[in-house]
């Protein structure tokens, strides 16, 4: 079974999906270490579960899982990282809505970063004054 990208990734300790277009952005994202540890989920745009392996002499291997709930994990792992950050997704999520959901919440939580930063609350607060 092949894999189609993107391939969507969740740290399983904190709950954020990834999303990589190819086998090359992943591997210059992940440690072979964490992949030993079994630290990540992975999904193919189809929501098929996807194993990830470390292995010589390329050093991680992804192969599609034929076991697994599939589609309605990755949905719910998507709706729950969409609520971490304190979105509601206007419609049900689907596989083809899949995409949007992930880069929105994601760039959601860059916002939230973004005005965390010292620099940004030191500014908000001289703005309030």
């Amino acid at each position: 079974m092949e894999i189609r990208f993107p391939l969507f990734v969740r740290a399983k300790d904190s709950g954020e999906i990834y999303k990589f277009g190819s086998i090359y952005e992943l591997q210059h994202e992940v440690e072979e270490i964490d992949i030993e540890n079994k630290e990540y989920e992975a999904w193919d745009s189809a929501g098929i579960p996807v194993e990830m392996k470390a292995q010589k002499p390329i050093w991680l291997k992804l192969s599609a899982m034929v076991q697994g709930k599939g589609s309605n994990e990755l949905l719910s792992a998507v709706e729950q990282f969409g609520q971490s950050v304190g979105l509601k997704f206007s419609e049900p999520l689907t596989i083809s809505s899949i995409e949007h959901a992930v880069d929105e919440a994601r760039a959601e939580l860059e916002r939230q970063l973004q005005a965390k930063r010292p620099l940004r609350r030191l500014i908000a607060g001289l703005r309030r004054k």
